[in-house]
């Protein structure tokens, strides 16, 4: 019909959102992978606005897929989220430079669960690469990950979480500083 719009591989997958920072090109982001968002930020905003609109992560889990390279700090606060790296292997990973933050602002150890997959963090500077921090327990699982510290007071992974029964896990998993 007149002034209709058909659009053919560009939607996104309801719990499938794609990042690529290297994109140059003008287009409308909607997170799939033709029309990528540049940030996790940006792709955290829509994935709020989707759980808003009855997104369960839950019942149906939610992918951050980095297709690049990327600079940013992330704060990792809503469960069943996961960010992952698109090649997903230590030799040849998708690389983060900046900070992780995971804190869940509320929930239990069974429904708190968090994952980061195929990719290297790079710390900033004295940072922490990876914190682990908040009182709402959680699970943190680390797969195929590789860690680098920052500076002289910088650290892989702290964790000072005081939720009961938190715990990080993962493999393969390399430490660097």
């Amino acid at each position: 019909t007149s002034g209709s719009t058909l659009s053919f591989g560009d939607v996104p997958v309801t719990n499938r959102y794609y990042v690529d920072a290297t994109r140059t090109d003008t287009y409308t982001q909607n997170g799939s992978q033709a029309r990528p968002f540049k940030t996790i930020a940006a792709t955290q905003a829509a994935i709020a606005t989707a759980i808003s609109g009855g997104l369960n992560p839950e019942v149906e889990p939610i992918y951050i897929i980095l297709l690049s390279n990327i600079s940013e700090n992330v704060t990792l606060t809503t469960s069943h989220v996961y960010l992952i790296g698109q090649n997903g292997q230590i030799h040849q990973p998708i690389i983060l430079t900046g900070n992780i933050i995971v804190q869940p602002t509320s929930g239990t150890l069974n429904s708190n669960h968090f994952s980061i997959t195929g990719m290297e963090i790079v710390g900033g500077t004295n940072g922490k690469a990876i914190y682990v921090t908040g009182t709402s327990p959680l699970r943190l699982s680390l797969q195929d990950v590789w860690i680098t510290a920052n500076g002289n007071s910088g650290a892989g992974l702290y964790q000072d979480n005081s939720g009961t029964g938190t715990y990080t896990h993962g493999g393969p998993l390399k430490v660097s500083h």
